[in-house]
């Protein structure tokens, strides 16, 4: 069956192939979604956020096991509760032992898995079923593609270019980072990691006209060495994460 995951009324689901004309606009507009830096993660584990395409300010989250799709709850800025409910480890390959799973930041021994087309937050089972159920493959975005179209047509994909940025540090806890090559207006997210292994830090600015960044940061840090890289939201089916990074930075935390 060729299903998809999408929301409905805010709720995950994945699309029931069984109901008349499952295959509308508004269906393929629900099923598209922006993958991008998780707002928490753990250990240093790599994690995800997944926003709704056409709700942008509404991202996916587990709530009471459910998997929702809910905006911001406090103000401008997600609460942290919010943070470790909208975020999920990409388990590659998945648990079928193809495509990916999703496992959860705050609760790791839940995963997304449907059931009866329905999107929640279950405990692992060790079942063949459990396993399926809660891999999932990555397909090209929807929206904008519910009109029938000759694939073989299409011009062959460009490969993206990949952002690169600089690090200085002009006095002691106190980062210079400057990029170029990111999509002009697009949020870009600074992820900092270090040697100990603590959570990753993230941080958010907003590429320019011309696709450059320039951030300053202070950052308290204990002796050791810090990892700098950046993403602009696209995606990249060859990295773990799903994301298309810059290249990563290493500099002595002074």
């Amino acid at each position: 069956m060729n299903t998809s995951i999408r929301h409905s009324s805010f709720l995950g689901y994945l699309s029931d192939p069984r109901l008349p004309n499952p295959n509308t606009k508004v269906e393929f507009e629900d099923a598209t979604f922006d993958v991008l830096p998780g707002f928490s993660c753990r250990q240093n584990i790599p994690s995800v956020s997944i926003r709704s395409r056409n709700y942008p300010k509404r991202w996916m989250r587990h709530s009471f096991w459910r998997i929702r799709f809910d905006e911001y709850d406090q103000g401008a800025q997600p609460s942290d509760l919010f943070k470790k409910d909208a975020s999920f480890e990409m388990v590659v390959p998945g648990l079928a032992g193809q495509c990916v799973s999703f496992r959860s930041v705050n609760y790791p021994d839940r995963y997304i898995r449907h059931r009866n087309f329905e999107l929640w937050l279950d405990v692992l089972e060790n079942t063949d079923l459990f396993r399926r159920d809660a891999t999932f493959c990555k397909q090209p975005p929807r929206a904008g593609y519910y009109r029938a179209t000759d694939e073989s047509s299409k011009p062959p994909d460009t490969p993206p270019t990949i952002p690169t940025i600089s690090v200085s540090l002009p006095q002691s806890q106190t980062f210079l980072v400057q990029g170029s090559g990111f999509l002009p207006g697009k949020q870009v997210a600074i992820r900092i990691a270090d040697d100990a292994l603590n959570p990753n830090l993230f941080y958010y600015t907003t590429a320019t006209a011309n696709g450059s960044i320039n951030m300053t940061l202070s950052i308290p840090c204990s002796p050791g060495r810090l990892y700098f890289s950046a993403n602009d939201g696209r995606q990249n089916s060859s990295d773990r994460t799903g994301m298309l990074w810059s290249n990563t930075v290493t500099l002595s935390c002074q």
